[in-house]
């Protein structure tokens, strides 16, 4: 059991974003249910042993994330990440926030600019998430980036009622 937990929990850090049970089971070579069980079991012990990592499930999906008595801090690291980032980046990351999800093409009418380095490295930051979707591929800002900014969803962001209705009727 321990080794099935060290790969699952290897699995989980290494993705860095959220993965089915269905994939943990098919790398680790058990069934569904036994991935789910062990995924389980790792959230009961580091809710138990107060670890600074918990393991978020939402029934079929699982992702490695830190503990909520961390927050503080994490608002703290990610607030420092920010300030690393590029105008470029910041403008990408408000366009999104309060108009997308967007394609590339749609971010780039509003920018008029090519942003596919920029959606590349914040999608290597976390900041913002990739979404396949035919035809094209859509960006929307991520999880980790509202927890950041200290909220849970897009609408509480400053003015986001006021300013999603400005940007909306404008032509992308």
């Amino acid at each position: 059991m321990h080794h099935q937990k060290s790969k699952i929990e290897a699995i989980l850090a290494g993705s860095g974003e959220p993965i089915t049970f269905s994939a943990i089971a098919h790398l680790t070579g058990v069934s569904t249910q036994e991935a789910a069980d062990t995924i389980n079991s790792l959230q009961k012990e580091y809710e138990e042993n107060s670890r600074g990592i918990r393991i978020a499930t939402n029934g079929k999906s699982a992702e490695l994330t830190t503990s909520p008595e961390h927050a503080t801090v994490m608002q703290k690291f990610i607030k420092d990440e920010e300030t690393a980032l590029t105008q470029a980046q910041i403008d990408t990351l408000a366009i999104l926030s309060y108009r997308g999800p967007l394609t590339r093409a749609e971010l780039e009418d509003i920018r008029g600019v090519n942003c596919a380095v920029i959606l590349k490295n914040l999608t290597i930051a976390g900041l913002v998430e990739e979404f396949s979707a035919s035809p094209h591929q859509t960006y929307n800002i991520s999880t980790t980036f509202l927890r950041g900014l200290g909220v849970e969803r897009v609408q509480q962001l400053p003015e986001y009622y006021e300013l999603n209705q400005k940007i909306t009727s404008m032509p992308a």
